[in-house]
């Protein structure tokens, strides 16, 4: 504690902030616990009691961890546009855009703080942040514009599927709890231009749009949209080629504005500074107002509010000849940004940052050999290039958990793409940022100009170059949590291990405890693993996904993988990865289904499928039978532990069952019922199965309504589960029971 107090406060805090989301304690009660530890804390160091005031101390943050955390999450006004959510009426939200415009080629985000909102019943105060989706480009808008928003208030759309991006979790992380989409972006206006800070309206988006101007006409291609992701964070505009062929090698950290970026274009800058002979204190007072200005310019990112509270932090230490620790540093940075918003710790960027700030002070410095027998120049190429590999290799093995839990994969050449990829960018921001300022000067700046577009597609090229090889990438199911404190600690204990041999018994210990563990782990899922079948929730279209263990997958879909919104790679493809499928046997496309009954038309008799096609299994107790058209399957059956579940893909086709062969019907899967469906009403009655599962949610969520369903077979004890409603639905088949999970907790 000692030798890195920052570093333990900010374990404490993190561990009041991640008790405060599990436990929600009146704010006044825990407002109370927290004076009375600062007070004992205070009497302990006064009267020299030194167990006694680090107890205090170590509660005090922890409680103060906890408070913050239900103070900003828990505890929303009673007038906080959130509220209005459920009131399904047009109204109209007026406020001010908390900031600048997220413009997109086909569509246009804004964030809108909320003042007053006008219903029906009359106008009300209101507050919050508020999300405008405009389904065009539209570049009407600035920062700090007062605006007026029609539509209907709406709480962010739920993750529907398993393993699925949680959108409405990334929105409430931004403390955006409603959003509007309107039909018309007409039904938006500016009720006046320009009411927010000076500082923003005045320097900072002006100084965005000259920087981004530059580039437009100094950079062509596009190296102008990579170079605006380089130095100041704008990555909306980059051909998503390029993004994700960065993302892939492992080097998207340089479009995020990473610390090194942040560390470039301070030093480029003190260095001006120092040769226009300033002195030493203003250069670093100077150094600090380009810092701040540099953070708005990135849009406040984690990375870059990190970096940028660490050179901050080194600076004002210079300023008052103090020299401080680094991995105190890291830490105090970590816990300034905490207490300002402790939401900010279940951000991806957040971890991502933070965790390859600390591998790097804490690890790097210890690994780096010292070369004092060579020449000073040779020295440095030697030790630049070493802390380049090293770098990589400790930020990768430090990340990797954070990426396979969030995304399923981790890059695998990153530590050769980085050694590339991070000299050549470097030069290009620090080329960018000498044309921003020498932009005045016209033939110097052509020429940095030239000298820039040629390191941005040297970038280009190489990322392209590592992006072609094999095994980019490895994909894989998310860990779970002690996994990654297993793979932490022996991680940690590794380097105890290099630094000193006798702590190999550490080590020792702890692998054996992570292998005793694992192996157990696997007996008992093994034992209560069981067949599973999943209903994807895919709007208009279906999924359906059967699983029999060991090994043995079947997905069946129409799902939607054209130029649009690609259901395959961003639903499909998540699901399976966290559920450990790392390919399906055979993929089959279900027959589209709208709301309008009609007669079947072509179907083929139910014929057995060949048993090595991986469908039947001959003698056993799994068997899937399918009827198919030229439009696709038709009817599925799926036996499971001898329960039976029937998938149709038109009402109709109810009539096609034989009450007599189809018994103890546990799952019947049918579209969305259209107007005939009362018609089928009483053939459902008589095959009676236990679960109705109602896949295909209508385009109109206001006719998603199957109150009638519920009139007509609730005296049959048929549950029935709405996709529209709860999301995609796995049922768990065991022999004694099946267990139902939905995406979304129905009330």
């Amino acid at each position: 504690m000692k030798k890195y107090p920052g570093l333990v406060a900010c374990t404490l805090l993190i561990a009041g902030v991640l008790i405060g989301r599990e436990v929600h304690p009146p704010d006044f009660l825990t407002f109370c616990v927290l004076v009375g530890c600062f007070c004992v804390t205070l009497v302990s160091l006064i009267k020299n009691w030194d167990i006694a005031w680090r107890v205090a101390a170590a509660c005090c943050i922890v409680t103060l961890g906890i408070f913050r955390y239900n103070l900003l999450a828990s505890n929303m006004p009673a007038n906080h546009i959130s509220h209005f959510n459920h009131v399904r009426q047009e109204s109209t939200v007026y406020g001010v855009l908390a900031n600048e415009p997220d413009l997109r080629p086909d569509r246009t985000y804004l964030t809108v703080r909320c003042d007053s909102i006008r219903l029906k019943s009359g106008t009300l105060e209101t507050s919050g942040l508020l999300l405008v989706k405009i389904d065009r480009f539209d570049d009407r808008f600035n920062y700090a514009d007062r605006i007026s928003v029609e539509g209907v208030p709406r709480p962010p759309v739920e993750r529907r599927n398993f393993h699925g991006f949680d959108y409405k979790r990334y929105l409430m992380l931004k403390k955006i709890a409603s959003c509007i989409h309107p039909n018309h972006w007409q039904r938006i206006k500016v009720l006046e231009h320009g009411t927010g800070s000076p500082m923003l309206s005045k320097v900072v988006i002006p100084l965005r749009g000259y920087i981004l101007d530059l580039f437009g006409k100094q950079i062509l291609g596009s190296e102008r949209y990579l170079i605006a992701g380089f130095l100041i964070g704008e990555t909306r505009f980059i051909p998503r080629q390029i993004y994700e062929r960065f993302k892939d090698t492992g080097t998207l950290h340089l479009l995020a504005v990473s610390g090194s970026n942040v560390a470039l274009v301070t030093g480029t800058v003190m260095l001006l500074f120092r040769l226009a002979g300033l002195p030493r204190r203003l250069l670093f007072a100077l150094s600090l107002v380009v810092i701040v200005i540099f953070c708005q310019l990135s849009f406040n990112q984690p990375s870059v509010i990190r970096a940028s509270l660490m050179i901050g932090l080194v600076l004002v230490g210079r300023i008052v000849y103090r020299k401080g620790s680094l991995v105190n540093i890291v830490a105090v940075a970590a816990l300034l940004i905490l207490l300002y918003d402790p939401l900010m710790l279940f951000d991806i960027g957040f971890q991502l940052s933070f965790v390859a700030a600390f591998s790097l002070v804490y690890f790097l410095k210890h690994m780096l050999p010292r070369h004092r027998w060579r020449s000073r120049w040779k020295r440095w190429v030697l030790d630049y290039g070493l802390m380049i590999v090293l770098s990589s290799v400790v930020v990768q093995l430090m990340v990797a958990p954070i990426l396979a839990y969030y995304f399923g994969r981790i890059p695998l050449i990153s530590f050769l793409s980085n050694l590339v990829v991070i000299p050549i960018s470097s030069i290009a921001v620090v080329l960018s940022l000498l044309l921003v300022i020498l932009a005045p000067i016209p033939f110097l700046s052509d020429v940095i100009a030239v000298g820039t577009q040629f390191f941005l597609h040297m970038s280009i090229r190489a990322v392209d170059f590592f992006a072609s090889l094999p095994l980019v990438k490895l994909s894989l199911s998310p860990p779970d949590l002690s996994t990654i404190i297993f793979y932490y600690c022996t991680l940690f204990a590794l380097f105890s291990v290099m630094r000193s041999r006798r702590n190999v018994r550490y080590l020792l210990a702890i692998l054996l405890a992570w292998g005793s563990i694992a192996s157990w782990r696997s007996v008992v899922a093994d034992w209560r693993s069981g067949p599973t079948v999943t209903f994807l929730d895919l709007g208009q279209r279906s999924g359906l996904h059967v699983h029999i263990p060991p090994d043995f997958d079947l997905i069946a879909t129409n799902a939607d993988s054209g130029e649009g919104f690609d259901q395959v790679n961003q639903i499909i493809l998540p699901y399976l990865i966290g559920e450990g499928v790392g390919s399906a046997d055979i993929w089959e496309q279900c027959a589209p289904s709208d709301s309008e009954i009609s007669e079947a038309v072509g179907v083929e008799a139910a014929d057995l499928l060949p048993p090595d096609t991986g469908f039947v299994r001959v003698g056993s107790i799994y068997r899937v039978e399918m009827a198919k058209s030229s439009q696709g399957i038709e009817i599925m059956e799926v036996l499971l532990d001898g329960k039976l579940m029937i998938w149709l893909s038109r009402w109709a086709h109810l009539d096609l069952l034989d009450t007599n062969d189809v018994r103890n019907l546990e799952i019947l899967a049918l579209p969305y019922p259209g107007t005939d469906a009362l018609r089928f009403i009483d053939k459902l009655k008589l095959l009676a199965p236990k679960r109705l599962i109602v896949f295909n949610r209508p385009m109109d969520e206001n006719h998603a309504d199957l109150d009638f369903l519920d009139k007509e077979i609730g005296e049959f004890g048929i549950a029935v589960f709405d996709v529209s409603r709860s999301g995609a639905v796995q049922f768990d088949i065991r022999s004694a029971k099946i267990e139902v999970k939905t995406a979304i907790t129905v009330d």
